[in-house]
């Protein structure tokens, strides 16, 4: 069992690297630019109804 982990643990690890955790980073990392944009956003906004008032 020992052996059997030692072998096919840094191929599985390798897996669910490429399969489960880089999708999920990605998925997180675009959301969190959408939500950058969308404060940039509020924040020029803001800034123009400052400048107005």
């Amino acid at each position: 069992m020992v052996r059997f982990a030692r072998e096919k643990a840094p191929k599985l690890a390798k897996w669910i690297n490429t399969k489960i955790f880089r999708p999920c980073q990605s998925v997180y990392l675009s959301s969190r630019n959408w939500k950058k944009d969308d404060t940039e956003e509020e924040q020029i906004a803001e800034l123009r109804t400052e400048i107005k008032a």
